[in-house]
């Protein structure tokens, strides 16, 4: 009888175990730890392949490519498992692509090549970039949700790029801008990165009134000269602002408030687990009590 119960306990603190490892997980799920740039393969799939104004005309629903009338690509649902969502290349007409869902895409929304283009009210999730511009300029992106993809925007060897108004949470680096001269990024949310907005041997940028939240680290501009960097806010940042071998750059009104506080680290919480423990000994005993009684009869 004894054994039996033993066997009993065990297994009822076993599925205990199962359920509270579960829970671990699941909080730790949200931060990837995965490399935070790719570069295109021959070998992936594209489900939106645009290749000149020619197929940017075909694929649009509206408009003549006018910067009066842009063409307009609408309401693209795309669950990508590991492919390119929307590739753009080599096109210079006025275009405006809004209104997008793109998830598990090894690049959400890839452009190169590109000009006079508007992408807006997009949602991005679980991609390991979400957007990714290489070699184009005049560019703006707005009121887009990027969530838990390992980069949000990386953009390589652009200028004139406006970024704003768009929430960035929960991955390795925010914003990524790498050669790129003559950028905006403001009005942004960025919360939850190692790394919120980054620049490295881009100059001539500006960027203000963001809001950053529990990042490691808010603002790093690495060979980064003459950027002006002011009215930035936020809380919960291990570091505000780091630079490195940069010259000329302009801080005004960033983190004006103290932010001595320790991040926030998002924890088990004790309480169900104190409440579990009588309540599966209390069940261990009653089944325990029940066998007696069959036993004795």
């Amino acid at each position: 009888m004894r054994k039996r119960s033993i066997v009993l306990i065990s297994v009822v603190f076993i599925f205990f175990l199962i359920i509270l490892s579960y829970k671990i997980d699941s909080l730790n799920g949200s931060r990837w730890s995965a490399r935070d740039t790719i570069e295109l393969k021959s070998s992936e799939s594209v489900d939106l392949l645009i290749d000149g104004n020619e197929q940017l005309a075909l694929a649009s629903s509206s408009g003549n490519g006018t910067e009066s009338d842009p063409y307009v690509i609408s309401g693209v649902n795309i669950i990508a498992n590991t492919s390119i969502g929307i590739f753009i290349n080599n096109t210079n007409l006025f275009f405006t692509l809004n209104d997008c869902v793109i998830e598990n895409a090894t690049v959400g929304v890839y452009l190169q090549n590109a000009t006079n283009i508007l992408i807006s009210r997009c949602f991005l999730s679980y991609c390991q970039v979400g957007f990714k511009i290489i070699d184009c300029s005049k560019f703006k992106i707005t009121e887009n949700i990027i969530l838990n993809c390992l980069s949000g925007v990386i953009i390589n060897n652009s200028d004139f790029i406006e970024i704003y108004q768009c929430s960035i949470t929960s991955g390795i680096s925010g914003i990524v801008i790498n050669g790129s001269d003559y950028y905006q990024t403001f009005s942004n949310v960025i919360m939850l990165n190692q790394r919120g907005i980054v620049t490295i041997c881009s100059n001539y940028g500006s960027i203000y009134n963001n809001e950053f939240n529990l990042n490691d680290v808010a603002i790093y501009l690495n060979n980064s000269d003459n950027n002006l960097i002011t009215d930035n806010y936020g809380y919960n940042n291990i570091e505000n602002i780091v630079e490195n071998e940069c010259q000329g750059n302009a801080f005004e009104n960033n983190f004006s408030y103290d932010q001595e506080e320790i991040p926030v680290i998002e924890t088990i919480d004790a309480t169900p687990i104190i409440y579990a423990v009588p309540i599966i000994a209390c069940v261990v005993v009653v089944i325990q009590r029940i066998l007696e009684t069959r036993k004795n009869k």
